[in-house]
């Protein structure tokens, strides 16, 4: 059976990855979460929905008590426990509805495996309708303005069920694998990390609240947004760069800034951002306006520069002069960037409401990290490795198709058999062929339609063993022709292969006269050369 991997949120924040098998009892499931979360077993308890503990009996397994592989666990401590259970004040703000709580017989202990299952999954699915669910007060409006603006107070927004940032998610650690905890430097994306770094050198941001306003703006352009003017004459391309406006704080006492998005397209011929940071005191107030369709949108937040930025006597000029960067990134990005993107998706890219599809751009780039860390490599390889994988057995479908059609051709040689009305040995019909004689000399040692073995210029011929030219291909021994007349149907004895009766040549025997021997013997022996039969032997 395969192993479940279950995550656990600690009463801190972070996430534990837990490989565990499906076995394993409630007891040990415990253990092995307080044991990585660095608290004791005795005082914690683990929760489906963060509010009622399960209550399993120690020895239960997993598949008995309904939790499934990817679930995630709360461990919580005697504090969490009773926080849920303590009376709101009556000056407070009235909670919205809380979801409805599960069913009594998920709160006594499950009777059956089947029973427990059903309590798990109620439990599952009332924490999906809580967290769907968005309270109104979590994202106050104020009354319309001047011009029909209306204000969103980015400070008091508040994601569902999100008490805190994802970023923390993304430094989960797989505690099966004994991975060491990340530090806190390395929780922010690298490329945003650069580009604050790359901003700040560029800048000469004198102060702590130029060192966020320049933040701030590395972060939007991380996420999507290019600079553009404020009049919409001029929308600059997308770059990696993290230029500065160059009169970004020409205006004394407010630092100005105009973005374009790069999802505008070829319509984006205008602003559809525009950032006013205001230092007052120790605090600097942040006001963006999003200009769409309809009526413009505000998000304001207030931020303290002290909190995040050390102090200097010169310029700040790199991402070491900040104490806290992922606080620092984490909070611009859930009071200003995603309100804003949010804003932007509404009013410009579906001004109609007709829903237009989700894109990764929509989202922050704390948010992106946070999606990315927890897919695995095959996940984040698996579209340009199929689209690569495609490529490959599409070419190498390709050439073994070449392949098979290049053996089915025909050989380029020549046929079998001439064509009718050519003369088989050359020369073209009505005229006399060029060949000297189809039984004996050079031609008769080329059977059927092999080319002449004729030696080279300058080489001896003659009626020895290398007479007239090469021998035939072939192993065969020195001096053997083709002969179409056997030596079994000669009973004279005086054709085919052998010696002669005639005079004894340096090469062997040579053959008998009267145009009858056929004997390779010696080069001056015989009386006729065979390889010569239009000249007669005078020796």
């Amino acid at each position: 059976m395969a192993s479940a991997l279950l995550r656990v949120r600690t009463p801190s924040g972070a996430t534990l990855k837990l490989r565990v098998e499906p076995t394993s009892s409630h007891a040990e499931l415990l253990a092995l979460a307080a044991q990585h979360a660095g608290l004791d077993s005795d005082v914690c308890t683990l929760s489906l929905n963060k509010r009622h503990p399960l209550s399993a009996a120690p020895s239960a397994r997993l598949t008995e008590m309904g939790v499934a592989h990817g679930d995630l666990l709360y461990l919580l401590t005697p504090a969490d426990a009773a926080a849920p259970a303590a009376a709101p004040s009556p000056a407070a703000t009235p909670p919205p509805p809380a979801a409805t709580p599960p069913p009594a017989a998920a709160l006594r202990g499950p009777e059956s495996p089947a029973a427990a299952a059903a309590a798990a999954a109620m439990a599952r699915a009332s924490v999906g309708r809580a967290g769907a669910t968005v309270p109104a007060a979590a994202a106050p409006a104020a009354p319309a303005g001047v011009g029909g603006v209306r204000v969103v107070d980015g400070s008091a927004y508040r994601p569902a069920e999100m008490p805190r940032s994802p970023l923390f998610d993304a430094a989960a650690q797989n505690v099966l694998r004994g991975a060491a905890k990340k530090p806190a430097a390395t929780l922010v994306p690298q490329a945003l990390v650069e580009s604050m770094d790359g901003a700040l050198k560029s800048s000469g941001a004198r102060g702590a609240h130029e060192a966020v306003c320049v933040a701030l703006h590395a972060l939007l352009l991380q996420s999507g947004f290019v600079l553009s003017s404020l009049l919409g004459t001029t929308i600059h391309p997308p770059s990696t760069a993290p230029a500065l406006p160059p009169a970004w704080r020409a205006s004394a006492g407010v630092y100005v800034f105009g973005y374009g998005h790069t999802r505008q397209g070829s319509e984006g011929a205008r602003a559809v951002l525009e950032v006013k940071a205001v230092p007052m005191g120790p605090h600097l107030m942040l006001v963006a306006m999003v200009h769409g369709a309809r009526e413009p949108a505000l998000v304001q937040h207030r931020v303290r520069p002290a909190d995040f930025v050390q102090p200097a006597d010169g310029p700040i000029t790199s991402v070491t002069n900040l104490t806290s960067t992922p606080r620092l990134v984490h909070e611009l990005s859930a009071r200003m960037v995603q309100p804003l993107l949010e804003e932007l998706r509404t009013r410009v890219m579906d001004p109609s409401g007709e829903g237009v599809a989700f894109e990764l751009m929509d989202l922050c780039p704390e948010l992106k990290f946070a999606i990315l860390a927890f897919l695995d490599p095959p996940a984040l390889w698996f579209a340009r490795a199929y689209r690569r994988r495609t490529l490959e057995e599409r070419r190498a479908a390709q050439e073994a198709e070449q392949q098979r059609r290049h053996w089915r051709m025909p050989s380029p040689g020549f046929a079998a058999f001439p064509p009718p009305g050519v003369a088989p040995f050359g020369g073209m019909p009505g005229f006399p062929s060029g060949v000297p004689g189809i039984i004996g000399g050079d031609f008769d040692r080329t059977p059927g339609l092999l080319p002449p073995f004729h030696a080279p210029r300058g080489f001896p011929g003659g009626g020895g063993g290398l007479a007239g030219g090469f021998h035939p291909h072939g192993a065969v021994p020195p001096g053997a022709r083709y002969d179409p007349i056997s030596p079994l149907i000669d009973p004279d004895g005086q054709s085919g292969f052998g010696g002669g009766i005639g005079p004894m040549g340096p090469m062997g025997r040579g053959g008998r006269g009267g145009m009858r021997g056929r004997g390779r013997g010696g080069m001056f022996g015989g009386r006729f050369d065979p390889d010569t039969p239009d000249l007669p032997d005078i020796l």
